[in-house]
């Protein structure tokens, strides 16, 4: 049995000093920020740097300057769960079949939690598809199978990018539902989107385009 996570040991995620130097947006002058656990929301529209500051997050992008950590130390691999939408395959979330990449994440994640992925499989009618390979499955189909390994990883900080692209509404209705509930949890859960999603219980929303240029 896996023995239950100790979050506590994590007051905040952080960023010190930061400058991100790359693709559209650029910090002018360094940037800090901090967040205490639960759903929090980078909101912004094209351009505005949700997805260089996930990356930045994930370590995936390493800023020019500053750096990127807990409280107590910094962010490790295992930390931490993201899947590029723009490049999937860098996470391998596009080699195989769903069921395939799961079974890697599930090692992976020391606190992967099964039924959670069977329940969100469910949720969202995805049983035909985790045994199909990737190549065949539509946009939206492989951004909720993504999404499903997020919130079933356990990972102390997962990060979700344009969660709602290629999604119909009652799929959106569901992750609504499902984020929703990582509310005032003990993760951390960012989410990058131009909008706060009809409302959700976010618990911070961090504006980029009101950063400093």
């Amino acid at each position: 049995m896996t023995s239950p996570p100790d979050f506590a040991r994590f007051r905040q995620l952080h960023v010190q000093a930061l400058q991100l130097g790359h693709g559209a947006w650029q910090l002018c002058r360094e940037w800090s920020h901090a967040w205490k656990p639960g759903l929090h929301l980078l909101r912004g529209g094209d351009g505005a740097g949700k997805s260089s500051l996930l990356r930045a997050l994930a370590g995936a992008q390493p800023p020019r300057t500053g750096t990127v950590g807990w409280s107590d130390r910094a962010l490790m691999p295992g930390d931490v769960f993201w899947v590029d939408p723009r490049f999937p395959e860098q996470q391998g979330a596009t080699t195989g079949t769903p069921l395939q990449w799961a079974a890697q994440q599930a090692r992976a994640y020391p606190r992967w939690n099964a039924a959670q992925w069977q329940a969100h499989i469910a949720q969202w009618q995805l049983q035909a598809d985790v045994a199909k390979p990737w190549h065949a499955l539509s946009t939206g189909t492989a951004r909720k199978l993504w999404m499903v390994a997020a919130l079933s990883s356990g990972a102390d900080l997962v990060l979700i990018d344009e969660p709602v692209a290629g999604l119909d509404r009652p799929s959106i209705a569901y992750l609504r539902q499902a984020l929703a509930q990582r509310a005032q949890g003990a993760q951390w859960v960012l989410v990058a989107h131009f909008d706060d999603l009809q409302g959700l219980p976010w618990d911070s929303v961090l504006d980029l385009e009101d950063l400093p240029q």
